[in-house]
């Protein structure tokens, strides 16, 4: 269950990451748009699940990239990657047997969590499955297509 998030609003995340990218406490009296103690946990725990803070709150390498995007379009793509890549992601899209965030249906996050993720209470299951809906809705359409053809690259030799 300590794989799972339960905060809802992706943006809050991005400004808690950009919060500690800048030096900034974990106070939700020095973050916008947080109100409490509580919600700086939800969005603090969010972005360790998704790889872009450690453990100890510092900044990942992966959470300094993304505080580096200025847009929302591309915070958002690379969320949409990050989310793929994520313990939670990876275990929801083989659970839907799909291969990418694109084909997972946000109506399933329940059914996922209430079958994989041991241990949570019902208000728990309600609040992680809403952030898991509301984030692929968002996510989906920002994922990004890789190219499949397998090209020959050269290398030039090194001098």
């Amino acid at each position: 269950s300590n794989k799972v998030p339960q905060a809802n609003s992706l943006d809050r995340v991005v400004d808690i990451v950009k919060h500690r990218v800048s030096g900034g406490e974990l106070k939700h009296e020095l973050i916008n748009g947080i109100n409490s103690k509580r919600q700086v946990e939800y969005h603090t725990h969010a972005a360790r699940c998704l790889g872009l803070l450690n453990r100890n709150d510092t900044v990942t390498s992966p959470g300094r990239v993304l505080a580096q995007k200025s847009s929302q379009a591309a915070q958002y793509q690379f969320l949409a990657d990050r989310v793929e890549c994520s313990d939670f992601g990876w275990a929801w899209m083989k659970w839907a047997k799909v291969s990418n965030i694109t084909d997972l249906d946000p109506k399933s996050a329940e059914p996922f969590i209430e079958k994989c993720v041991k241990g949570l209470r019902r208000t728990s299951i309600n609040r992680r499955s809403s952030s898991l809906a509301s984030w692929i809705t968002i996510l989906k359409k920002y994922r990004r297509e890789y190219d499949e053809v397998t090209q020959n690259l050269e290398i030039a030799p090194e001098e």
